[in-house]
């Protein structure tokens, strides 16, 4: 398949290539999407490796239909420091840094508890 894949237009390899992205994280997500007991981060992480590929994978695909090079490029930045955001902000809960609410350490992480069933 990879030989094939290889002779294919741009768009057309990005697509082949992100449908197995989803392939992969559908593979390594959905089990333990229907297990009925307490789950962890750890349970994930495979299945995550393969989510940040497909974002990134769609994200190219969706680019590259973008007409202006300058735009494309504000989209990737912005869509840079998002991510950088995100992972200052989560952070504190993914590595299990303790929340001390009175001293006001981390305490902005009880704003990701959005299911009352979550425990951090």
């Amino acid at each position: 398949f990879a030989a094939q894949a290889q002779e294919l237009p741009y768009e057309e390899r990005a697509l082949y290539q992100t449908n197995w992205y989803l392939f992969g994280y559908l593979l390594h997500y959905l089990p333990f999407y229907m297990m009925g007991r307490v789950l962890y981060f750890h349970h994930f992480y495979s299945a995550f490796i393969f989510n940040c590929m497909l974002t990134g994978s769609v994200v190219e695909l969706l680019l590259a239909r973008c007409s202006s090079a300058l735009l494309a490029q504000r989209i990737r930045c912005a869509f840079l420091v998002l991510i950088l955001l995100s992972f200052i902000a989560f952070a504190p809960l993914a590595y299990g840094v303790p929340v001390d609410e009175d001293r006001h350490t981390y305490g902005y992480v009880k704003l990701f508890k959005w299911l009352d069933t979550w425990s951090f």
